[in-house]
């Protein structure tokens, strides 16, 4: 398995073998530089496993550190993937494109909708008044508090709350192209292991401290260490990010490149593993059915921030 994106591309299965050229030209001989290692096997495993929810042998074989292979993995069995009738997949496919027409256009309302209000609020404001600015200026909507527990997207109170402010809630943003995430994470509590798809992230951390672990696109550790309040930490787009609170929470804010910032995670209810056949992970990993199974549901119910494991429970699963 592997993710590519503009220049970068990193694995996650397998490892890439020095002296395999799969690729042509350019890409080739990029790719032929990296030496294994997927983009797992950077992380503690101890912390991996408490992430994903899986005991430590299934950590360190997704970690392919016994693993010899290649890019390429020979598929014994074949994969058999569930397939719906064509006269049912012809009526989900147009259900979708019809579904997604509604969207797009209640989208583009939404975006008109909010272009029109920004441009109100923006016309005259630099008109010369007797205090130097139109009164529209003072009206204009430039702020979100996204510290305000009311506003998080995700809540749980013995976790934490994550909350987003993007170009769709504050217009304003598209100008100057960034957005942000404010992270409140209880005791021992975590965020899970993610990626940001689209943009690079500073992290100034507000209170509390918590271990932080990031890996970069060719599976080395560049960052492993205690983040405390007051410290900033930069995040390359594409580059792969753990984060555990320690005893006294931790809390930070994320200053994103990009006005949608989009991430891609790792573990939980809306994770790649999740949406990936069986079949799929037991080969690339070389699993047996129940401990795919086991990766693929894990925290099954959990998403982007995760309530503690013990080393008990690790162990049990």
């Amino acid at each position: 398995m592997q993710h590519m994106k503009t220049n970068q591309s990193f694995f996650l299965a397998g490892r890439h073998q020095s002296g395999q050229q799969t690729y042509t030209g350019e890409e080739s001989f990029r790719l032929g530089q990296i030496r294994g290692n997927n983009i797992l096997n950077g992380f503690d495993t101890r912390i991996l496993a408490e992430s994903l929810g899986v005991n430590i042998e299934l950590a360190r074989r997704l970690q392919s550190q016994n693993d010899q292979r290649g890019e390429i993995v020979f598929v014994p069995q074949g994969l058999q993937m569930l397939s719906p009738s064509r006269s049912s997949q012809e009526m989900q496919q147009q259900e979708f494109e019809e579904s997604m027409q509604g969207q797009e256009q209640y989208r583009y309302r939404e975006r008109m909708q909010g272009r029109e209000q920004f441009e109100e609020s923006m016309q005259g404001q630099w008109n010369i008044t007797g205090n130097g600015l139109d009164e529209a200026f003072c009206t204009m909507k430039i702020r979100s508090n996204i510290d305000e527990p009311s506003r998080a997207d995700y809540f749980n109170k013995r976790v934490g709350r994550v909350a987003r402010v993007d170009s769709e809630k504050l217009p304003i943003l598209n100008l100057v192209q960034m957005s942000a995430t404010r992270v409140v994470l209880q005791r021992n509590a975590m965020i899970t292991p993610y990626w940001s798809m689209n943009c690079h992230c500073g992290m100034y951390v507000t209170g509390g401290q918590g271990r932080v672990q990031v890996v970069n696109h060719q599976g080395r550790t560049v960052f492993d260490g205690l983040l405390r309040q007051g410290q900033f930490l930069l995040i390359p787009q594409n580059f792969a990010v753990l984060k555990r609170a320690e005893r006294e929470g931790f809390h930070w804010v994320t200053f994103n490149t990009n006005q949608n910032a989009m991430i891609n995670q790792i573990a939980g209810k809306f994770s790649t593993f999740r949406a990936m056949p069986l079949q799929v992970l037991m080969n690339s990993y070389r699993l047996s059915i129940e401990q795919a199974r086991r990766l693929k549901f894990s925290r099954r119910e959990e998403f982007t921030i995760f309530s503690p494991r013990t080393t008990r429970m690790i162990r049990d699963q």
